[in-house]
Order: structure tokens, then sequence, then C-alpha cells
């Protein structure tokens, strides 16, 4: 089996291009300075990304994730995912939740796949009639 590595985002590492188009320098910035971005590496390379926050101030929220797509779908994702709800339980968390596009079945089955359940959809926040489904999962 592939050995995958996660860990959070340190001021020293460069961060994966697609992080840096996804959110503007000085929020990510923040989040890395506050431990909000874990990152998964194969052999020492790069090989995805994991950003993370609190909604409301309170509930662990998934915000964005990706996986380079030659390693899709080989464990990478559920090993970022264990790191944080790790992470997560160890500061008393009992809830994590994530959210994906409506027209995203493969990231709707991963979510359930590895124990999340539906928690609603939100209407207007994507580009045109994409609804944004929600997922909770015990901790």
């Amino acid at each position: 089996p592939m050995e995958i590595t996660v860990r959070r985002a340190e001021p020293y590492d460069s961060l994966p291009p697609g992080v840096a188009h996804k959110l503007p320098a000085a929020l990510l910035e923040g989040k890395r300075r506050d431990g909000a971005i874990l990152l998964a590496y194969v052999r020492g390379q790069p090989v995805g990304w994991l950003v993370h926050n609190l909604l409301w101030a309170r509930v662990p929220f998934i915000e964005l994730l990706h996986v380079e797509p030659a390693l899709q779908r080989l464990g990478v994702a559920a090993a970022m995912l264990a790191t944080l709800e790790d992470q997560l339980r160890a500061q008393g968390r009992a809830l994590l939740f994530s959210s994906a596009q409506d027209d995203n079945p493969a990231a709707l089955a991963w979510h359930l796949e590895l124990g999340f359940e539906e928690a609603g959809v939100l209407d207007g926040v994507n580009p045109g009639v994409v609804g944004e489904v929600f997922f909770r999962k015990a901790l």
C-alpha cells in the first residue's frame, strides 16, 4: 500500500498552487498560522490539501479539499480526513461538517462512504442552479 503522510502546513511550506487559486493570500496565511491547513504527501511530494475552519466560531467545517487527479481514489483524502478528525477529537469536538455541490457525484459518494450523513441542501450559493449539499459526521 501507498504510504501517505499528513501534517499541518507550517510557515516554511510552499503550498500547492491550487490552494492559492482558491483563497486570497492574506486569508491563506492566516489559515496556515492557525493550523487550519493540512497537507498530504506521498514519497515526500505534496499530493493533497485540506482547509478547515469553524462555522459560527464553534462548528468544525471542511472548507476545501483537493487531491491531485492521478492519486484520487487511493486513500489520500481519507487520510487527511482521519488526521483532521483526530485533531478535532483531541479538542473535544463532537461533530464535523462538510459540503459538496449537488452536481459532483464523486464528492457526494465520498462523504457517504466515509461516514458522513446528509444534513440538508442550500440553494443560491453556487452559480446557476447548483445546490450545496451539507454533510455532518459524529466524531
